[in-house]
């Protein structure tokens, strides 16, 4: 487990440095760079129970209840 937290640490830490670089030149170079550093980073990702997808909507069992609306 620590291994995999180090392998992760590492990815986090190109995938900065790549953006930094892309944002000072988005040339072709930094642009690979960018997306090589991004996919490190997703596969080094832990596996997560229960993650919801970016801009998924919540299910009607994880909604919170709302009140009647009639002002108290």
């Amino acid at each position: 487990m620590e291994r995999d937290q180090f392998s992760h640490e590492t990815a986090v830490e190109q995938f900065v440095d790549a953006v930094i670089a892309f944002s000072d030149d988005a040339g072709p170079a930094n642009l690979e760079r960018y997306l090589k550093a991004s996919r490190s980073l997703e596969d080094s990702r832990p596996p997560a129970r229960n993650r919801r997808s970016a801009g998924a909507r919540p299910t009607p069992s994880s909604r919170v209840a709302q009140g009647s609306g009639s002002p108290a």
